[in-house]
């Protein structure tokens, strides 16, 4: 079974955010997952509700809101069982803090796209956050 995953990110990244996308997107493909584009926050929801999804990853700021908003929007309708990671490119340790706090908080899982060394590195952190082998 080819595990799915939602993918939900922000309409409009800028140039560092798209490129890690782009490596995540690549790795997520490589591994042989189906990847599901939601283009906002009730996009996703409907997604959620109408499709077994294995892992969600979504940036921190989306259309209709934040990724946070989504994940208790699902949690609120039962609809949030996979793991959810919230995906971001930060700049310095002060955000990487807070944002890990707030993920640890809500029971996400963060991923900072630009706290890896290699496309290797990123590789096995996605390995391990997807629950069935791609």
């Amino acid at each position: 079974m080819t595990p799915i995953v939602l993918m939900l990110t922000e309409t409009s990244p800028d140039r560092l955010t798209l490129a890690g996308l782009a490596v995540l997107h690549q790795i997520l493909e490589s591994m042989g997952c189906d990847i599901v584009t939601a283009t906002d926050l009730n996009d996703a929801l409907a997604i959620l509700q109408n499709t077994k999804i294995d892992t969600a990853f979504c940036t921190l700021s989306v259309s209709g809101g934040t990724a946070f908003d989504l994940l208790s929007r699902a949690r609120e309708r039962d609809l949030c069982t996979a793991p959810f990671i919230i995906i971001t490119i930060v700049q310095t340790p002060n955000q990487d803090q807070l944002i890990g706090k707030a993920c640890t908080a809500s029971g996400a899982i963060y991923m900072n796209l630009s706290g890896y060394d290699s496309d290797e590195e990123m590789r096995c952190e996605v390995k391990k956050l997807i629950p069935q082998t791609c």
